[in-house]
């Protein structure tokens, strides 16, 4: 649909300026400006019923009394006339010429003419019907209404409008003569609400009888107004629209209601059938309301069964009365995002489930209820406790190998006579069985520090020292034979004094950095290089820089557990326990991954 064309005729362009911009904002109109006399004539010609409207200033500097109206009206443009001057002669000469309206110039006045210009664009979709047996008062109300581009019907009868009702149900308004041939107007007010309500149509009954009853007669049969013969046609019109827009006040809020309902019941629906429980409880610990999901996770029967039979939250249902505690402890300072807790089922059994609440509060800040959604995380629990279970078996299982080697190596490397590169050998050996436990004993402490139970063991260390002996073992393994790893201290090879001193715990340290060495030669492809540059100033920073980007969809999950893609046999758990070990010292690690360079960037701090 094509928008309105509006002509604006007016010579002060701060004036114009500000019409053309709310007319557009507003109203959605394509605004065209003249201003003088002969560029409106212009424009009308060249537009002519393409114009929806024309607002004419009066004053022109070439026609200063009023000629682009009458020029306007002979060419058939409606227009709303916009003056500075006026007094009852102009007035009357004005609406004597066909003019629409007219708006005075004032500190109001753009205002005024944006919201008489939308309502005759809403006034073109209103249907008025006009009932009178007399055609000369028929043609009046049209002369009066019309203008204004309401769509105007007539009846001669009331039967008439009756039959016209009956065929044409979208009229809006209708307004009846009281004194009529076989049906007067309240009988016909009367006949059309047993049809319409007033929700669904206004009626205005019209007399110019002297009878004092005859309003209160009209109302009481379901007329909204009453209008006393004769009236100005400012009068009526102004009676006609507040009729329409009290209607359409009508509608709106019957259409709002009925969107708001249709929420309410997809609401409704989506808390109903969530995936997760939904709750709302009250500080003193009752349930108000819950979903199907709580209910089921809870092992009630339905949403009664647990609002009936929960009297107590706190004693009911937590395993641990002291973690409610700490829970209302939280929501009288913010939120509680994702709390992992045990519960209590109906039958007694506990499940672990993940709580998220937030306190709902009054203007006053009290307090009103809380909030919030549980989701049973009961398996995964299970799961955690099972795969720790098979961790401590595997570090108990694996000692003892390791220990051997270690065992085994220092027996050899003492024998007399064993050639040097023998001996390199069982060195790198006897490091390999030790770095092995050292990881056992780190998949302990990871556990310590996931469980908070982990006690730091901080002391002074070489941090090249551990990097070298990694970097060394690294370099032997078949898989990593076709990549280039290389040390650096502070941007040049190391030399024999070189050292990184860090403050830590030289297991965890070790551990960390052979995951983020491993997962960095993964990502490398043949015939790249890994480089690891050390550097030693106010802190102990080590870089550990590979070719190659991360994913981008894991990017800002790259140091989450479980985290991987692209590597087959991936677990996701390297970067995740590097980033837990260092940070259980004191340290921090990040990690940066540029698409302009192709390059990642893995960085470890630790205090010197």
């Amino acid at each position: 649909m094509s928008a309105d064309k509006i002509l604006i005729v007016e010579d002060s362009k701060t004036i114009h300026k500000a019409l053309k911009a709310a007319l557009e904002n507003v109203c959605g109109a394509e605004v065209l400006v003249a201003e003088t006399y002969e560029t409106a004539v212009e424009v009308i010609d060249a537009q002519g019923s393409n114009l929806f409207l024309a607002i004419l200033d009066l004053a022109l500097p070439d026609a200063s009394h009023g000629e682009i109206v009458d020029y306007a009206v002979a060419h058939k443009v409606p227009g709303i006339v916009f003056t500075s001057t006026f007094d009852s002669a102009t007035r009357e000469l004005i609406l004597s010429k066909g003019i629409i309206d007219y708006v005075i110039k004032n500190s109001r006045a753009v205002e005024e003419l944006v919201r008489t210009v939308h309502r005759l664009q809403l006034n073109r979709e209103v249907r008025i019907l006009a009932v009178d047996d007399s055609p000369t008062a028929l043609n009046i109300i049209r002369s009066v209404l019309s203008p204004h581009m309401f769509q105007v019907l007539t009846a001669e009868s009331a039967q008439e409008a009756l039959e016209l009702l009956a065929r044409e149900k979208c009229v809006d308004l209708v307004l009846t003569d009281y004194e009529m041939p076989g049906m007067d107007g309240v009988e016909l007010t009367s006949h059309i609400r047993r049809t319409f309500s007033k929700e669904e149509m206004a009626i205005v009954g019209i007399s110019s009888a002297k009878d004092d009853n005859l309003a209160a007669n009209f109302l009481k049969n379901g007329a909204n107004d009453f209008m006393c013969k004769p009236f100005g046609r400012e009068e009526f019109y102004c009676r006609v629209l507040n009729n329409i827009e009290a209607l359409e006040h009508i509608r709106r809020v019957e259409m709002w209601t009925r969107k708001l309902q249709e929420s309410e019941e997809r609401y409704r629906g989506l808390v109903e059938y969530a995936p997760i429980g939904i709750f709302q409880s009250t500080p003193q610990g009752r349930y108000i309301s819950v979903n199907t999901r709580l209910v089921e996770m809870y092992g009630y029967d339905s949403e009664q069964d647990l609002l009936e039979n929960v009297h107590d939250i706190g004693t009911q249902m937590y395993v641990d009365l002291s973690e409610r505690e700490e829970i209302k402890g939280a929501l009288e300072k913010g939120i509680v995002d994702c709390k992992e807790i045990r519960r209590r089922r109906k039958d007694g059994s506990v499940i672990w489930v993940s709580l998220s609440m937030r306190a709902v509060r009054d203007r006053n800040g009290d307090i009103l209820h809380y909030e919030g959604f549980s989701r049973d995380i009961t398996i995964r629990k299970l799961d955690e406790e099972l795969r720790v279970q098979i961790e401590r078996i595997v570090r108990h299982d694996l000692r003892a190998p390791a220990s051997s080697a270690i065992g085994v190596a220092r027996m050899l490397r003492a024998e007399t006579g064993v050639p040097e590169e023998l001996s390199e050998l069982l060195t790198l050996l006897e490091q390999s069985g030790q770095n092995m436990l050292d990881i056992l004993d780190s998949s302990l402490d990871l556990y310590k520090i996931e469980t908070g139970t982990y006690q730091a063991r901080i002391g002074a260390f070489d941090c090249l020292v551990i990097v070298r002996a990694i970097i060394d073992a690294l370099k032997t393994e078949k898989r990593f034979s076709k990549i280039q790893l290389e040390v650096r201290v502070n941007g040049h090879p190391p030399k024999p004094d070189s050292g990184c001193p860090g403050l830590g715990d030289p297991k965890l340290f070790r551990t960390a950095m052979q995951n983020l060495l491993v997962n960095a030669l993964e990502a490398s492809s043949p015939g790249s290089e890994v480089i690891v540059e050390l550097f030693s100033g106010k802190d102990c920073r080590i870089e550990v820089w590979n070719k190659g980007l991360v994913p981008l969809e894991i990017r800002d999950r790259f140091f989450d557990k479980y985290v991987t893609k692209g590597k087959p046999k991936g677990t996701g758990i390297g970067t995740y326990s590097a980033k837990m070990m260092i940070t259980a010292q004191g340290g921090k690690i990040t990690m940066r991954t540029s698409d302009e360079d192709n390059e990642t960037v893995v960085t470890v701090k630790l205090p010197r």
